[in-house]
Protein backbone atom coordinates (compact mmCIF):
# COMPACT_ATOMS: atom_id res chain seq x y z
CA UNK A 1 0.00 0.00 0.00
CA UNK A 2 2.81 2.38 0.86
CA UNK A 3 4.57 1.69 -2.42
CA UNK A 4 1.39 2.48 -4.36
CA UNK A 5 0.87 5.73 -2.46
CA UNK A 6 4.47 6.87 -2.95
CA UNK A 7 4.53 5.91 -6.62
CA UNK A 8 7.13 3.15 -6.25
CA UNK A 9 4.61 0.70 -7.76
CA UNK A 10 2.47 1.37 -10.83
CA UNK A 11 -0.38 -0.58 -12.38
CA UNK A 12 2.11 -2.19 -14.75
CA UNK A 13 3.66 -3.89 -11.70
CA UNK A 14 0.53 -5.95 -10.91
CA UNK A 15 1.67 -9.23 -12.52
CA UNK A 16 5.24 -9.22 -11.12
CA UNK A 17 3.86 -8.31 -7.70
CA UNK A 18 1.34 -11.16 -7.85
CA UNK A 19 4.05 -13.64 -8.86
CA UNK A 20 6.29 -12.50 -6.02
CA UNK A 21 3.47 -12.66 -3.46
CA UNK A 22 2.38 -16.09 -4.71
CA UNK A 23 5.91 -17.37 -4.12
CA UNK A 24 5.98 -15.86 -0.64
CA UNK A 25 2.56 -17.35 0.12
CA UNK A 26 3.72 -20.80 -0.98
CA UNK A 27 6.91 -20.50 1.06
CA UNK A 28 5.18 -19.38 4.25
CA UNK A 29 2.33 -21.87 4.03
CA UNK A 30 4.80 -24.64 3.15
CA UNK A 31 6.74 -23.83 6.33
CA UNK A 32 3.52 -24.01 8.34
CA UNK A 33 2.79 -27.44 6.84
CA UNK A 34 6.30 -28.58 7.80
CA UNK A 35 5.44 -27.77 11.41
CA UNK A 36 2.10 -29.58 11.09
CA UNK A 37 3.60 -32.84 9.80
CA UNK A 38 5.03 -33.93 13.18
CA UNK A 39 1.72 -33.11 14.84
CA UNK A 40 -0.19 -35.26 12.37
CA UNK A 41 2.43 -38.01 12.63
CA UNK A 42 2.48 -38.32 16.42
CA UNK A 43 -1.20 -37.88 17.16
CA UNK A 44 -4.15 -40.04 16.33
CA UNK A 45 -5.17 -37.87 13.39
CA UNK A 46 -6.17 -39.80 10.29
CA UNK A 47 -3.89 -39.41 7.28
CA UNK A 48 -6.72 -38.01 5.17
CA UNK A 49 -7.40 -35.28 7.72
CA UNK A 50 -3.72 -34.31 7.75
CA UNK A 51 -3.62 -34.12 3.95
CA UNK A 52 -6.83 -32.09 3.88
CA UNK A 53 -5.60 -29.57 6.45
CA UNK A 54 -2.17 -29.30 4.81
CA UNK A 55 -3.61 -28.66 1.35
CA UNK A 56 -6.10 -26.15 2.75
CA UNK A 57 -3.28 -24.25 4.48
CA UNK A 58 -1.19 -24.09 1.30
CA UNK A 59 -4.08 -23.06 -0.95
CA UNK A 60 -5.49 -20.51 1.49
CA UNK A 61 -2.08 -19.04 2.29
CA UNK A 62 -1.21 -18.64 -1.36
CA UNK A 63 -4.59 -17.14 -2.22
CA UNK A 64 -4.33 -14.73 0.71
CA UNK A 65 -0.96 -13.50 -0.52
CA UNK A 66 -2.15 -13.03 -4.07
CA UNK A 67 -5.40 -11.29 -3.17
CA UNK A 68 -3.75 -9.08 -0.58
CA UNK A 69 -1.35 -7.92 -3.30
CA UNK A 70 -4.11 -7.36 -5.88
CA UNK A 71 -6.66 -5.58 -3.71
CA UNK A 72 -4.71 -2.34 -3.13
CA UNK A 73 -4.21 -2.02 -6.90
CA UNK A 74 -7.94 -2.51 -7.51
CA UNK A 75 -9.02 -0.06 -4.79
CA UNK A 76 -6.54 2.56 -5.98
CA UNK A 77 -7.75 2.08 -9.55
CA UNK A 78 -11.32 2.74 -8.35
CA UNK A 79 -10.00 5.93 -6.70
CA UNK A 80 -10.56 4.59 -3.20
CA UNK A 81 -8.27 4.68 -0.21
CA UNK A 82 -6.67 1.22 0.11
CA UNK A 83 -5.64 1.85 3.72
CA UNK A 84 -9.29 1.98 4.77
CA UNK A 85 -10.61 -0.90 2.70
CA UNK A 86 -7.94 -3.57 2.51
CA UNK A 87 -7.63 -4.81 6.12
CA UNK A 88 -11.34 -5.40 6.94
CA UNK A 89 -12.14 -6.79 3.51
CA UNK A 90 -9.13 -9.12 3.41
CA UNK A 91 -9.82 -10.53 6.86
CA UNK A 92 -13.41 -11.38 6.00
CA UNK A 93 -12.61 -12.57 2.50
CA UNK A 94 -9.74 -14.88 3.44
CA UNK A 95 -11.63 -16.35 6.40
CA UNK A 96 -14.53 -17.17 4.10
CA UNK A 97 -12.31 -18.53 1.34
CA UNK A 98 -10.37 -20.63 3.87
CA UNK A 99 -13.53 -22.27 5.15
CA UNK A 100 -14.81 -22.94 1.63
CA UNK A 101 -11.45 -24.39 0.54
CA UNK A 102 -11.22 -26.62 3.61
CA UNK A 103 -14.78 -27.93 3.31
CA UNK A 104 -14.40 -28.53 -0.42
CA UNK A 105 -11.17 -30.47 0.12
CA UNK A 106 -12.68 -32.38 3.03
CA UNK A 107 -15.60 -33.47 0.89
CA UNK A 108 -13.29 -34.51 -1.96
CA UNK A 109 -10.61 -36.28 0.14
CA UNK A 110 -12.47 -37.67 3.13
Amino acid sequence: IRALCTGELQYADVVPTMRFEAGIGLLVSGCIVLFLIPYFTFTAVAMRVGITVSLAVVITGTMASIFSAMLPFAVTRLRGDPTLVVAPFMTTFIDTVGIVVYLTLARAIC
